[in-house]
Formats: structure tokens, C-alpha cells, sequence
């Protein structure tokens, strides 16, 4: 019954998600009670939910066994491939990582990705402000080449807070790239223990200009 209300709220979408995969686990010799293909119809003929799933929602759905998601998986809306564009992203960061913008972070990520796109990127005054424009996923998992990532950077204001948060691009293999240099995800989460708005560490991962790059 619940699934069929999902079409509008991408939000109980993913919630729903999470709750048919925590049950299919702990019922995996009872799985009747998950209508799958309802999940499947709902993915592929809702493109908001789409997006929002591939953040969120897809992690769980992959613990559960292949023979049953062998169709979900198929529908969903990064598969893991690197296009030119992404890959151009990726290496344009790579290459300019480390070359001053000190404090500047933000700056930085938008420049390196205009010049890989050729497309000006929408200013942002801080990173924050960025993930709260272009945010699409909490999770650190799948994150997609290309992508701006999102932490809440070193105290900035005093001991514990910064308001400005951090970005840098993830340039695949587990990397990231930004204006101090290109190191692993771990590594690139440790530093950061300050206070963004409640978060401390990982915020998550978006696309530039909300342009989603695995689409072009």
C-alpha cells in the first residue's frame, strides 16, 4: 500500500527503501512480503525518485542478494561507468590540485570544473551554500567520478565551528582532489573536525550546477 503512494516523495521513497531491505534481511527465508517489482516500477517510471534512490537507497538494496535485484540494479541511474566529461572533471582536478586558493576552496572546485565542462559554474559563497544547492547523497558509497564532495572542513570562526564547510572533487579509485592536493576519501575526512551547520566530517556528494554528469 505504501509503495504506491511514492511517486510524489522521494523522501519516503528512500525510507521505504531502507525498511524493505532491513526486513528482507532479517527475513531472508521469508521474502514475500517485499513486492520487488513494485520497487522496480516505481524506479523506473519515476525519474525525481531515480536520482534521489541512487544516493540513498542504493547501498541497502545491494547487500540484498544478486538473483533477487538483478533487475533493480539494471534501472539504476549510474552504473559505475566513467564518460569523457566525468573523466575530464576528474583528471582537470586532479592535475590543478594543490595549487593555492588558499581558503578558497569553493572557488576552486567551481573553476576546475568550468574549465573541464567549458559551461561557467553557478558561484556559490561558501561550499556549504553549495551542498545545499547540489547536494544528492549523504552516503560515501558509489560516489560517481566527477562529483563534488562535500565535509565540513577545520574550525574557521573559533575552536569547533565553520559555517563554510569544505568541497573537493572526486577523481575515482577511492580519491579526491582539491585546492590542497589529492589524497584518499579517508584521508581527506579525517582533517575535518569541525562543526558545519550539525554535521562534522562527511556531508556527502553533489553535482556542479546540479548537472549530472553520468546523463551526458
Amino acid at each position: 500500500e505504501d509503495l504506491n503512494k511514492l511517486n510524489t516523495s522521494s523522501t519516503e521513497y528512500n525510507q521505504l527503501v531502507e525498511e524493505c531491505c532491513t526486513e528482507y534481511k532479517a527475513n531472508e527465508d521469508n521474502t514475500s512480503t517485499i513486492n520487488m517489482d513494485n520497487i522496480v516500477d516505481i524506479i523506473s517510471n519515476n525519474r525525481d525518485v531515480t536520482i534521489e534512490y541512487q544516493g540513498n537507497a542504493s547501498s541497502k538494496l545491494t547487500t540484498i542478494p544478486a538473483f533477487e535485484v538483478s533487475n533493480i540494479t539494471s534501472n539504476l541511474p549510474y552504473d559505475g561507468k566513467v564518460n569523457d566529461l566525468m573523466q575530464s572533471v576528474a583528471t582537470t582536478a586532479a592535475n590543478n590540485s594543490g595549487g593555492g586558493y588558499d581558503n578558497l576552496c569553493e572557488a576552486w572546485a567551481e573553476n576546475q570544473w568550468a574549465n573541464a565542462t567549458g559551461i561557467a559554474a553557478e558561484s556559490q559563497p561558501s561550499a556549504y551554500d553549495a551542498w545545499l544547492s547540489y547536494g544528492v547523497s549523504t552516503s560515501k558509497d558509489n560516489i560517481p567520478v566527477g562529483a563534488m564532495v562535500y565535509g565540513s572542513g577545520s574550525p574557521t570562526v573559533d575552536d569547533y565551528n565553520n559555517p563554510y564547510g569544505h568541497v573537493g572533487v572526486y577523481v575515482g579509485d577511492g580519491m579526491v582532489a582539491d585546492q590542497g592536493g589529492t589524497v584518499s576519501l579517508d584521508s581527506w575526512i579525517s582533517w575535518q573536525h569541525a562543526n558545519c551547520d550539525g554535521h562534522e566530517g562527511w556531508i556527502g556528494w553533489g553535482w556542479q550546477n546540479n548537472m549530472d554528469l553520468t546523463k551526458s
